[in-house]
């Protein structure tokens, strides 16, 4: 999905595959610091696909705390506080092991 959303949006998207299991990025992650990072890298749009946050994936909700998970170092990160206002895309559902799920494009603010 990530290459068929970039071509289909009119900005500059980044593939985070392989900064994600990087050491660097992954040290981010463990001292809570991916706000910081993601705004000092200039990103706007987080683009996530979502089924395990119940009501989120089907819009029944009004904003939440979205963390990534460090494998390396079995902890989460800081959240990233997203608002259901500042969604600039959802698709329609579809399953995704078993559950409701949709990828969805939320604009980041400040």
């Amino acid at each position: 999905m990530p290459g068929r959303s970039a071509f289909s949006v009119s900005a500059t998207s980044s593939n985070l595959d392989g900064l994600v299991n990087g050491p660097g990025f992954q040290e981010v992650l463990r001292d809570k610091q991916l706000v910081p990072y993601l705004r000092s890298l200039g990103v706007r749009y987080l683009a996530q696909p979502i089924s395990t946050l119940r009501g989120v994936a089907e819009g029944r909700y009004d904003s939440f705390s979205f963390k990534y998970r460090s494998h390396q170092y079995g902890m989460e990160s800081d959240g990233i506080f997203l608002r259901r206002r500042s969604e600039v895309y959802r698709s329609p559902p579809f399953s995704l092991g078993g559950r409701t799920a949709a990828f969805i494009i939320w604009r980041l603010t400040e």
